[in-house]
């Protein structure tokens, strides 16, 4: 695996504590993430984060990423679900300042998600001059993190605040568009086959669109594109009727967005040969 075998050099050029070790280390963690692995990614995070809070407090831009990336593990595993174990880390929040916040999280959130934005925001309002469009991205986060535990009115508001941050660093770009936030892919779907698997299959793709509301429901799900089955089509439409998505911002205000695609790839096995 080249992320990890990089990592593994960077750690016997530097030792395992440099703070050259964390960009190795933050590119596993994404490509876990990536890969659906949470907990693992989690755990890749939670020690870039440790590197990074040893760089000392001049670095403190450093931890940032990894505080992010540990909410954003948290999140995904609980929209999207994870087929692997839980992976051992030490818990980046256990001595943390932070225990005493309030903890808002739903739906199966774990808190510690919640924590590590908010430690997060505090980080960068303590840093001079302020980064708007680090402080925009964290609140994004922030306010993915409340739309996927259904508190809307606290996720919108965050939205709002990122808007205006995102605006004073020059660009909205990343709140101009929606983006998907939880998507469980049908069973039959060719992203959770692997390739061995993939022998004796047929692929079918069905292309849904849909509304994504300013709450980030979606709506009028319909297919625009097809050569699957119907029972297929049924599966996908249905899949994108229980996904979240942010909703797109408009003047800082959150609203809806219609035609919206998303491309479901579906294997099918081939009938047998008599």
């Amino acid at each position: 695996m080249a992320r990890q075998y990089a990592v593994r050099v960077a750690q016997s050029a530097w030792g395992s504590t440099d703070r050259r070790v964390i960009r190795p280390v933050d590119r596993y963690a994404h490509w876990l993430e990536h890969m659906g692995r949470y907990p693992s990614a989690r755990a890749a995070y939670a020690r870039e984060l440790t590197i990074a809070e040893g760089a000392g407090s001049r670095a403190a831009r450093l931890v940032i990423d990894p505080l992010l990336g540990i909410a954003r593990s948290y999140r995904l595993e609980a929209t999207n679900g994870s087929d692997e174990e839980t992976a051992q880390y030490v818990d980046p929040f256990a001595q943390s300042s932070l225990s005493g916040l309030p903890e808002h999280a739903g739906r199966g959130l774990n808190p510690d998600g919640e924590k590590a934005l908010l430690l997060a925001l505090q980080t960068i309002d303590k840093m001079q001059p302020v980064d708007h469009e680090l402080r925009g991205t964290s609140l994004m986060e922030l306010g993915d993190w409340y739309l996927c535990a259904d508190q809307a009115d606290r996720s919108l508001a965050r939205y709002r605040e990122a808007w205006k941050e995102f605006q004073q660093a020059g660009s909205t770009a990343p709140l101009d568009a929606p983006r998907q936030l939880a998507y469980r892919t049908p069973a039959s779907s060719a992203a959770r086959s692997p390739l061995a698997e993939r022998d004796n299959t047929d692929e079918h793709s069905v292309q849904a669109t849909f509304t994504v509301k300013r709450d980030g429901h979606t709506a009028n799900v319909s297919t625009s594109g097809s050569d699957a089955t119907a029972a297929q089509q049924k599966i996908v439409l249905a899949a994108v009727r229980r996904a979240r998505y942010a909703p797109r911002l408009l003047n800082g205000e959150p609203v809806d967005t219609e035609g919206v695609t998303l491309v479901e790839k579906l294997l099918s096995k081939r009938p047998r040969q008599p």
